[in-house]
């Protein structure tokens, strides 16, 4: 038997793997990682055809999904498909299954000199949030929403302040019919949209290191700030959305009635979730509905 070569893929948990190092082992060796323990990514010499295609498009495949986490393309369409638009594209979905993020269970680092006393990673480890993200977005995909929240809560530990993570907590707790703990997520998620809502200019990039500007931007802070006061009100009607769901779980058609409203306020215009979210059946027949519907549809032909 040929000797083989590997690389591990446990970022965030082996310097072996952090180091994109690559393992050589001799025939008859298990085909694992020497510091971890864990399978190793076979790496295929030239010659092998397929085996190197194929993991050529896995790799451009992980490119393509970390670079999008690193822009904030994270936060999933709706899985429900797009009605055509009259003039211009709708809003991403509200509905965030795997989107950026997990349960405060330590209150986060405060600053006297930002808004609710928020205070910023100083060095965020991105690397790693990004390997945590990026897990906890696939298992919600997967439907193990358990997991995801997990892996969602080691995003947590690393920024305390992300913007979205206890949304995503939310959204996955809502899938499990914890709809008090999921609310309460919302809550903690409303609260700091407040906070970075009244941020000033200066302070605001300080908790957007996520967002790539292009090289372009003669003023990366400004624009920075430009596109997080978007994914902000984008977040808060995310939020409103995720509170009428559980409302209607809960039986409480005026209450989630007025959440889709104000979601709508803050830009929500996903018109197939509203006409098809299962979240939302016990909503669809009351009185006010078709308002909403018509106001998400108005604010989705709004260029």
């Amino acid at each position: 038997m040929a000797a083989r070569k590997g690389k591990c893929i446990q970022f965030g948990g082996c310097s072996v793997a952090d180091a994109k190092e690559v393992v050589d082992l001799q025939a008859g060796e298990e085909f694992v990682c020497k510091e971890c323990g864990k399978p190793l990514q076979e790496i295929q010499e030239a010659g092998s055809g397929g085996s190197r295609k194929r993991l050529l498009i896995i790799a451009a495949a992980l490119v393509v999904i970390t670079a999008g986490v690193a822009t904030w393309l994270f936060w999933p369409k709706s899985r429900y498909p797009e009605e055509p638009p009259s003039t211009a594209a709708p809003a991403d979905s509200a509905k965030r299954e795997i989107r950026d993020i997990p349960p405060a269970t330590s209150p986060p680092s405060t600053d006297a000199s930002t808004p609710c006393g928020l205070k910023p990673v100083t060095q965020p480890d991105v690397n790693r949030l990004l390997t945590y993200l990026k897990q906890g977005m696939n298992y919600a995909t997967q439907n193990r929403y358990d997991l995801a929240l997990n892996e969602f809560e080691q995003v947590r530990q690393i920024d305390p302040n992300f913007l979205a993570m206890h949304e995503n907590i939310a959204a996955a707790e809502l899938k499990l019919k914890k709809f008090s703990e999921s609310e309460n997520q919302l809550g903690e998620e409303l609260k700091l949209i407040g906070c970075f809502d009244q941020m000033n200019d200066a302070d605001l990039p300080k908790f957007a290191y996520m967002l790539e500007v292009g090289q372009d931007a003669s003023n990366p802070n400004l624009a920075r700030t430009q596109v997080m006061r978007k994914r902000i009100k984008q977040a808060c009607g995310a939020a409103h959305y995720n509170l009428a769901c559980i409302r209607s779980h809960q039986g409480m058609t005026e209450q989630a009635l007025a959440e889709l409203r104000q979601a709508v306020e803050s830009g929500f215009c996903d018109v197939s979730a509203l006409r098809r979210d299962p979240d939302l059946a016990k909503v669809r027949a009351a009185r006010g509905f078709q308002e909403v519907l018509d106001a998400a549809s108005a604010k989705r032909e709004t260029p």
